[in-house]
């Protein structure tokens, strides 16, 4: 069976494993053409789960062998466009934490109640009171989100969902609130639960995938795997929820290509947004009981920013915006504290898109090959808002650049595109 999947104009993947995707059989349009007898294929529906969670319609197949009939399966791309955004001055997330509520088990990773520091779920006075202390400070141009977070709130009694989405809903239609968001594990999601969601007007759904990877899923003993992840993409865009997916850098059997094969799996389903996470060795967990017995070795922060910035390259070819990279530093969420081992870094994100753009600089100059005077005066020509990131943290860009190019400048242009880098070079003197 061959498989190739593809956006207009784009290839998105070319192979997965060992006998799931190879190399392509044929493209018409936008589509995605399967030849042989997929239905006897032993891996179908985890392909099935895949494609229509990646947005692919099935326009034909009628349980014949597809190699009896000669035909073929046919998977149209759709592309989903939101264009409800409203233009709000700014964006504020009110954090309700449930801590370890709904979590069926504990991942070798995971101590949510070291990192909420709140080993009980909020009362709904509490969660009242957090609503009521957000909104008397802002004005009526902030866009301001609910957000259901610290645990898998898909996971916890029906009742009790029902009366935290209730009291969120009654604050959204009274026009206190814009949007509603969760977090949850793809395993529970359904369509009951769904149907809950929508009634009570939430909007985004977060799943904690963190791996597309079931030996990576299998070691971190998250209870689920791939398929999971696929079944659950695929009924919430059915039902129209925003979609985000967390992923982790570095989790027990990761590798740096299964981390960035992860990403490419995920940016084909097509989330709204992506949130990135590097494993970190948490006091009281699993993950630090292995580290002790030699059975897991943390990244470094060299290697956890190497993973991390491929990962997130293919999320930029994408257009899907990363909202986060690393968790925020707090009070508990420091090395030393409760972090023990890992790659901890306060400013991890600004480590992550320094390495990119170093990434990006150098492909640039090398690109120049014997044009490039490296003794002249060579102008970076950057987006405003990147140049700190060009630069590097701490100049560590500039730096190793230096040695090379000594004649470097940096310079913000409003006209270079986010994300990107050009060069202003001198005329080079004509040969005769």
């Amino acid at each position: 069976m061959n498989l190739l999947l593809v956006q207009p104009g784009h290839v998105l993947l070319e192979g997965f494993d060992s006998g799931f995707l190879g190399g392509a059989s044929g493209v018409i349009g936008d589509t995605v053409i399967f030849h042989g007898d997929l239905s006897r294929h032993p891996d179908f529906l985890r392909i099935k789960a895949f494609l229509e969670a990646a947005q692919k319609k099935l326009l034909y197949f009628d349980g014949f062998p597809l190699t009896d009939i000669g035909s073929i399966l046919v998977f149209n791309y759709q592309e989903r466009h939101d264009g409800k955004s409203p233009h709000y001055r700014k964006h504020v997330n009110i954090p309700v934490f449930i801590s370890h509520e709904g979590c069926p088990n504990d991942c070798v990773f995971c101590n949510q109640r070291k990192i909420t520091a709140k080993p009980e779920p909020m009362t709904l006075d509490e969660v009242s009171g957090q609503i009521e202390t957000y909104t008397s400070t802002l004005d009526d141009r902030t866009y301001i989100e609910l957000a259901f977070s610290g645990g898998s709130f898909t996971g916890i009694a029906a009742q009790l969902q029902e009366r935290y989405l209730k009291l969120a809903y009654e604050y959204k239609k009274a026009g206190k609130l814009q949007a509603i968001r969760l977090s949850t594990r793809p395993d529970y999601i359904s369509s009951e639960i769904l149907d809950r969601l929508k009634r009570y007007g939430v909007d985004t759904i977060e799943l904690g995938v963190q791996s597309l990877d079931d030996e990576v899923l299998k070691a971190s003993n998250r209870g689920h795997l791939t398929l999971d992840v696929y079944q659950a993409v695929a009924l919430i865009k059915t039902y129209g929820f925003q979609l985000g997916i967390q992923l982790m850098v570095g989790l027990p059997g990761d590798t740096k290509e299964r981390a960035v094969l992860s990403s490419k799996l995920a940016a084909l389903l097509k989330p709204d947004f992506v949130r990135i996470y590097p494993t970190l060795v948490i006091k009281e967990t699993e993950l630090l009981r292995l580290c002790y017995q030699g059975g897991y070795h943390p990244l470094s922060i060299e290697e956890a920013v190497d993973w991390t910035k491929d990962m997130y390259q293919v999320f930029l070819r994408n257009h899907i915006p990363v909202i986060r990279i690393g968790l925020q530093p707090t009070d508990l969420i420091a090395e030393g504290k409760e972090v023990l081992y890992g790659p901890f870094h306060p400013a991890f994100r600004q480590l992550v898109e320094s390495a990119y753009f170093l990434d990006r600089l150098r492909s640039k100059l090398d690109g120049q090959g014997s044009a490039l005077d490296k003794a002249s005066h060579i102008e970076i020509l950057c987006n405003p808002k990147d140049l700190s990131q060009v630069i590097g943290h701490k100049r560590r860009n500039m730096l190793e650049l230096e040695g090379e190019f000594p004649q470097l400048q940096v310079i913000p242009d409003e006209r270079i595109r986010p994300m990107t880098v050009d060069l202003r070079l001198p005329l080079l003197p004509e040969r005769h």
